[in-house]
């Protein structure tokens, strides 16, 4: 599947939830989600601009490969091939076996909505401001932002990872703090 997307840097959750309200957005509800993604010792993945990433979203667990990451001025862009599974322990299992080993471990809170034909995610980190996602086609994509009030002048085609650059945390490990 061809996966497009784009963010909103620092937004105000209540905000964009009222926005998302207002254009009759459909709440898909609100998860944890808890990812690793792996590598080789000598890095071929990343350095292939690819991605291999084991992740739970509340109860469900999704490996996957995210292969021709390319971005362009507006969108960034990648072939991903995502199958679930049903033990989050053994998968890694099997990818260590294999011989990969986990570079990142991170959490976030995940609030996910859907517009038209377009995933919006509030994203809620350890250590950063919130941001959305909008995930949909380069044609569902401005309309949806454009129903919420922005345009693609308000958005950017950074990676996760560059997003925890962009505010200078490590991009490799981030947990929300347990109470």
């Amino acid at each position: 599947m061809r996966e497009i997307e784009v963010k909103i840097l620092d937004i105000d959750v209540d905000d964009i939830k009222h926005r998302l309200d207002k254009a009759g957005a459909v709440y898909l509800g609100e998860r944890l989600i808890q990812e690793k993604a792996f590598d080789f010792p000598d890095q071929r993945i990343r350095a292939s601009n690819s991605l291999c990433r084991l992740r739970k979203i509340g109860n469900a667990i999704e490996f996957a490969f995210k292969g021709n990451r390319e971005k362009n001025a507006q969108f960034q862009i990648a072939e991903e091939t995502e199958v679930v599974v049903s033990d989050f322990e053994k998968t890694e299992k099997i990818l260590v076996s294999l011989g990969l080993s986990a570079y990142r471990d991170r959490e976030k809170r995940r609030i996910s909505y859907m517009l038209a034909d377009t995933h919006v995610e509030i994203e809620i980190c350890p250590n950063i401001p919130p941001y959305i996602e909008l995930e949909g086609t380069e044609e569902s994509i401005p309309r949806t932002l454009e129903q919420l009030g922005f345009s693609m002048s308000n958005t950017t085609n950074m990676t996760n990872s560059e997003v925890y650059k962009h505010y200078g945390k490590d991009p490799h490990v981030q947990k929300f703090e347990k109470t």
